[in-house]
């Protein structure tokens, strides 16, 4: 289902999804009537605006999770605010793309999250990243940990991370058993929602 106060953004995210027949598009433009609509025919996902009149996107999200609707939520906003999207993915999001990203990262969004997964826009991902250093002690990261975390969040394959780190798929897969162990995560899609909520400083290497 797609939530936004704009017909035109709507229309232009149908068109986005056209070439996927097995998706069916529903739509709502605002917070109550998106609520009603899911409570009488559940999505698996949901596209929610932040900003919109009366009942903002956060509050719809709040609702969703204080209901238990199993649907999962890609925040699309207009703002790239890394405290908005850990906003959201502390509320329950499962993503967070912008409007200004290309037209393919929001179907890719979208896949991501219908099959469980987790999604941020690398343009978000580095603004978390880079946001503040966690504090605790036992959650500091070397600096080979951060490139390994930072490609994680990005959504990177383990196989992926060990080739652009020009490092084997073994050093990768234990290390990330350490920083599970690190930030009390039990799976590598546990650890990146922890990386994403939390924000720690990522170093991304650099792209050729």
């Amino acid at each position: 289902m797609l939530v936004d106060d704009h017909a035109v953004v709507r229309s232009g995210c149908r068109r986005i999804l056209e070439p996927f027949p097995d998706l069916e598009v529903a739509e709502a433009a605002d917070g109550p009537t998106a609520l009603a609509a899911l409570a009488a025919a559940p999505a698996d996902v949901v596209v929610l605006d932040l900003s919109m009149p009366g009942m903002g996107g956060l509050e719809v999200l709040r609702r969703l999770r204080a209901a238990d609707d199993p649907a999962r939520v890609l925040i699309f906003s207009m703002h790239d605010d890394p405290l908005l999207a850990a906003s959201g993915l502390q509320a329950g999001a499962s993503g967070y793309v912008t409007k200004g990203d290309a037209p393919g990262e929001l179907a890719a969004a979208i896949r991501r999250i219908a099959d469980g997964g987790t999604y941020l826009s690398r343009e978000v991902a580095q603004g978390m990243a880079m946001a503040r250093t966690l504090d605790e002690p036992a959650d500091r990261m070397t600096p080979r940990e951060r490139e390994i975390a930072a490609l994680l969040v990005e959504g990177h394959m383990l196989a992926d991370i060990a080739a652009a780190l020009s490092i084997s798929y073994k050093t990768v897969a234990n290390t990330l058993v350490r920083l599970r162990g690190k930030l009390g995560a039990r799976s590598n899609a546990g650890l990146v929602r922890r990386l994403m909520e939390r924000g720690p400083r990522l170093n991304r290497p650099e792209q050729e």
